[in-house]
């Protein structure tokens, strides 16, 4: 699969060292969860990004990155794990889209950007299986498709990732990660459940629960995280509601069973 960092989703949205900061790390789980699923990957970032975006105010993007980010380290990660030239190629070396042609999103121009060079090349090859990384709260958030218009005629849709929930989501809707199997001496990992849906959940920072990762449900503000003491077809997630109580246990689907809730158990 081909992953292109989105440089048109750095705009200034970032007002803050710490906005920032969050931001990149959010950023960065992308390319922990790639790691991870050790699949298959060419990533492509276009020299543009760092000479010509801004991010944190009217700093451009290499300059926020030396002065702003506030975690040293990660910027550190960022540059020997997905900026090297060796994890992310810059496509501009061997560009497809010509520049004289018109690629335009929500009637601005792209062209030149990593956005028309995916479209091309979705153009050309309609299996590629391609998706756009934007930075967080930018433009394209919460954009599941970016629709690209060559010369006035051809529309082109871009599939987009923001975090490390999204990304899951592409991959198993791709079929790029595995079903759980109920014969499976193993927990099921987070993608392979409801969780993976971040437009329901989002990943909280509260201490693991069981070595697992807690989630807030968006909508209900309910606590859900995988018991990863039960393998095969006894697997569940834990679920409690805004006062930590548990109200019942969940399969993998999402649907909670109120009958088995434990009046003993509570998170936190």
């Amino acid at each position: 699969m081909k992953l292109f960092i989105n440089e048109c989703s750095l705009h200034s949205q970032f007002f803050t060292d710490r906005e920032f900061t969050e931001a990149l790390r959010i950023f960065y789980s992308i390319f922990v969860v790639l790691n991870k699923y050790n699949i298959e990957k060419t990533i492509f970032k276009s020299a543009e990004l760092f000479i010509n975006y801004k991010a944190l105010r009217d700093e451009l993007f290499t300059s926020s990155l030396k002065h702003s980010l506030r975690d040293k380290s990660l910027g550190q990660a960022l540059k020997e794990k997905v900026f090297n030239k060796n994890n992310a190629i810059d496509w501009n070396d061997e560009r497809e889209h010509s520049l004289e042609d018109s690629f335009e999103y929500d009637n601005e121009s792209v062209t030149g950007t990593s956005m028309a060079e995916l479209a091309e090349r979705r153009l050309n090859d309609l299996q590629l299986l391609g998706v756009l990384i934007n930075f967080p709260k930018s433009k394209f958030e919460r954009l599941e498709i970016a629709r690209v218009l060559k010369n006035k005629t051809d529309e082109i849709d871009l599939e987009c990732i923001e975090d490390s929930g999204t990304l899951e989501k592409w991959l198993y809707k791709h079929s790029l990660l595995d079903i759980y199997d109920e014969t499976s001496q193993e927990p099921p990992i987070d993608s392979q459940t409801v969780l993976r849906d971040s437009h329901r959940f989002q990943a909280t920072s509260m201490p693991f629960q069981q070595g697992r990762k807690v989630y807030k449900e968006i909508k209900t503000g309910y606590y859900w995280y995988v018991d990863n003491l039960h393998t095969g077809k006894a697997v569940h997630i834990e679920v409690f509601n805004k006062n930590f109580h548990h109200l019942g246990e969940a399969d993998l689907q999402g649907n909670i069973d109120y009958t088995s809730a434990d009046k003993t158990k509570k998170l936190m």
